[in-house]
């Protein structure tokens, strides 16, 4: 028989209680998914439980969620995605904007052609990548200040000439390298 060290006797003990714990989970998991009226629950009730505790997912009634609980979900909980009907956020694209900010992965479910330029810059500004995907000729000057305050290397393709003084201002404030397209 080998003598085992402390270190060992310790690390066999926290094996043993997280086994205890993690079947210990299962069972209350078992019994709260029979006792709980699981129909009762809203989609933001969804979004609020799965957000912290996915291991309920197989209970939910993924119909139930809103755009809005969408976003708010996947921006937490992005291995969820195959439950989405994408087609939710065709008349609340605003949404979907914010969980790509958050998720870049779901850009290829954006219709960058109907995004306005703000809502185009607005994505930009988080995740530059998909400059790309925008068209420019969307933008306009308060459009081209958003984003370069956040964004100067796009400088380039933006027509400082329609700036108002406000616009110049705000640039200003946040990029002072744009004083030479000031006229």
């Amino acid at each position: 028989m080998s003598k085992k060290t402390l270190e060992e006797v310790h690390e066999s003990l926290r094996a043993w209680a997280a086994r205890q714990e993690e079947e210990r989970s299962r069972k209350w998991i078992s019994i709260i998914g029979e006792v709980c009226r699981w129909h009762l629950l809203s989609g933001d009730d969804w979004y609020h439980l799965l957000a912290y505790q996915p291991q309920f997912a197989e209970y939910c009634d993924w119909e139930k969620l809103s755009a809005h609980d969408w976003c708010a979900l996947l921006s937490k909980q992005p291995q969820f995605s195959e439950y989405c009907n994408w087609d939710i956020f065709d008349d609340v694209p605003s949404a979907l904007i914010g969980l790509v900010k958050e998720q870049p992965q779901f850009a290829k479910h954006l219709d960058w052609s109907k995004l306005t330029g703000h809502q185009q810059a607005d994505v930009i500004v988080r995740q530059p990548q998909f400059a790309g995907k925008c068209d420019l000729k969307k933008f306009g000057p308060e459009d081209w200040c958003y984003l370069l305050k956040g964004q100067p290397q796009f400088a380039g393709q933006c027509d400082f000439s329609k700036f108002t003084g406000e616009q110049w201002y705000e640039l200003l404030e946040r990029q002072e390298q744009f004083a030479k397209y000031c006229d």
